[in-house]
């Protein structure tokens, strides 16, 4: 009784440990995804300049493609915000807050405000509230900077909100103004980079750009999915989570080893038993598929109690982060660190069959071998050493 109940928590954290960590990545995916296509979209549709006249046309056509949910022209390019004698120099996107998603993110301001908005880390930086104003240099004078003869000019502009996405590199390098505020400063309509394409949920961004690329856009048009342009990022999200995996597998393996190890032991000391079994008339089969059953058993309840143990970890996995918080470090230094603002959850079905049913292959699987040793054991012999 002793070695089967063992054998059922191995079983169980294992899986509770595999369901707790594939929990938290996947969740950590998604987050970063959201946060990544929140203010980008999930295709950016970028032109090389050739046909840049046609780009409104191309915008439409864009917005009646399948799956598609909506599209925002933009314009990237360097600026400098300056308030009293803090500065920066952020990357300045010209579009509209309301379709581009930012009105999303908005941490503190008025959605109809006119004026520049500012990522919080940003705002930080600057030590700048909603309503006060910042200096700005428009992009062309930064660029031409060794042809000025005098003193370039500054525009004050409004701070019109701060956003946040909980992403530093866009909370911390991102500034954002509406089409009509950069034709005001700018004294002319800048000019349309690309578009951000934002598309219905459930529909896959790789696919659309495969789609797009060969036998929609033009040749002055090139669709990259959101995969693509984070593919570095993404590429050590995938190694870290498949690492972590490779290494909590081997533990659920070291498990059923131990496992098969108990039901050895178990066969030797039940050798007379199982003699006796096979003089009443059980054949080497059905001596087997006792043993077999028994590893079936044991991954079952296993499998049961690893689900509802990580279902509790789960629940409570705040709280299990606090106090780890207060034994390991600071909150805030670790979150900055790994560049998130909450420990995310995202469980998938089919790697939560998988781990299932795995969990209940291997612990079948170590049944093989005391069922082999079982089967083989020869009642005349049993019954003379009795």
């Amino acid at each position: 009784m002793a070695f089967a109940v063992l054998s059922i928590l191995g079983v169980a954290f294992g899986v509770c440990i595999l369901v707790v960590v594939l929990g938290v990545m996947n969740g950590f995916q998604e987050d970063i995804r959201s946060k990544l296509t929140g203010i980008r979209g999930d295709i950016c549709v970028e032109s090389s300049g050739v046909g840049a006249e046609n780009l409104l046309l191309w915008k439409q056509r864009l917005n009646e493609q399948k799956g598609v949910q909506k599209v925002a022209e933009f314009a990237h390019m360097p600026a400098f915000l300056m308030n009293a004698d803090r500065f920066s120099l952020p990357i300045l996107k010209i579009g509209d807050p309301a379709v581009d998603g930012l009105l999303d993110f908005v941490h503190a301001g008025n959605r109809d405000a006119e004026g520049v908005w500012l990522g919080c880390d940003l705002a930080q930086e600057l030590q700048v509230t909603v309503g006060e104003a910042v200096s700005f240099l428009a992009p062309e004078t930064i660029t031409n900077l060794e042809d000025m003869e005098e003193v370039p000019e500054f525009f004050e502009i409004n701070v019109a909100g701060i956003f946040q996405t909980g992403w530093p590199d866009v909370d911390g390098r991102v500034a954002f103004i509406s089409l009509e505020e950069a034709e005001w400063i700018l004294e002319k309509s800048p000019k349309i980079q690309g578009f951000d394409v934002y598309l219905e949920r459930g529909v896959s961004a790789i696919a659309v750009r495969n789609e797009w690329n060969t036998f929609l856009l033009p040749s002055f048009l090139r669709a990259r999915s959101w995969q693509e342009i984070n593919a570095q990022l993404l590429s050590v999200l995938g190694m870290e989570k498949a690492a972590m995996c490779f290494v909590l597998l081997s533990v659920l393996f070291v498990a059923t080893l131990s496992m098969a190890s108990a039901m050895l032991l178990n066969v030797v000391r039940k050798t007379r038993e199982i003699g006796l079994l096979r003089v009443l008339g059980g054949g080497r089969s059905e001596v087997a598929l006792c043993y077999l059953l028994q590893g079936g058993m044991v991954g079952i309840f296993g499998v049961g109690f690893g689900l509802i143990l990580s279902a509790i970890i789960l629940y409570f996995r705040d709280g299990i982060l606090a106090v780890v918080f207060k034994v390991f470090g600071s909150e805030n230094q670790i979150f900055a660190f790994y560049q998130f603002s909450h420990l995310p959850l995202l469980i998938r079905g089919r790697e939560l069959a998988i781990i299932c049913f795995g969990a209940l292959f291997l612990s079948m699987l170590a049944g093989i071998v005391p069922a082999i040793r079982a089967a083989r054991i020869d009642p005349a012999r049993t019954m003379c050493c009795e």
